[in-house]
């Protein structure tokens, strides 16, 4: 079930769902609360073969972004970051999802990785995978709202701990090859 406006208002209040910094009570949406770009994101570096399933470094470069933004060209791939750091209760999901008026632009933020379910033992930011999609160029800036987080409870509560692959997650974050499951 999704959490509607109201639920999440009480979550937030009883520490079920925490986000920092404070959520604005204008960020709560009717089904969700609204996200930021925080201040850095990666650029890949283009022409790269990757074999995802090789322990390798994939070649990113860092970009902090001033009040003047970075302009993400049509068909270009970034990762970002929320401003906002998450952690929830066990029986609670989060989905990420954009915007409507940003996605009538063509920015994608996320491509398949849109469910969250890591983030009942620690708090991360959320990673946001932006690709440009439409026919403008699209400035980027800090604390520009860039999404909404969705909340739904589960039938039950999460057994298994977080995934360690991204544990303590704040900032943009490259992929970690080097994680290997056993």
């Amino acid at each position: 079930m999704i959490l509607s406006d109201t639920t999440i208002l009480d979550y937030l209040r009883s520490g079920k769902i925490l986000i920092e910094p404070e959520v604005r009570e204008t960020d709560v949406r009717p089904t969700g609360v609204r996200i930021h770009l925080a201040e850095e994101i990666l650029v890949p570096k283009a022409n790269v073969l990757v074999n995802p399933e090789a322990m390798v470094d994939v070649p990113y470069r860092s970009i902090r972004l001033g009040p003047e933004g970075h302009i993400l060209r049509t068909q270009e791939f970034v990762l970002g970051s929320s401003r906002e750091r998450i952690k929830t209760d066990r029986e609670i999901v989060c989905l990420l999802d954009g915007r409507s008026t940003i996605a009538r632009l063509g920015l994608g933020i996320h491509c398949t990785a849109g469910l969250m379910d890591s983030v009942h033992d620690d708090m991360r930011s959320v990673t946001l995978e932006l690709y440009n999609f439409g026919p403008f160029d699209l400035l980027l800036t800090p604390g520009m709202a860039i999404g909404i987080v969705v909340f739904s409870t589960l039938s039950a509560p999460i057994a298994q701990n977080a995934q360690v692959q991204y544990f303590g997650q704040v900032g943009a974050t490259r992929p970690n090859l080097h994680f290997r499951r056993k």
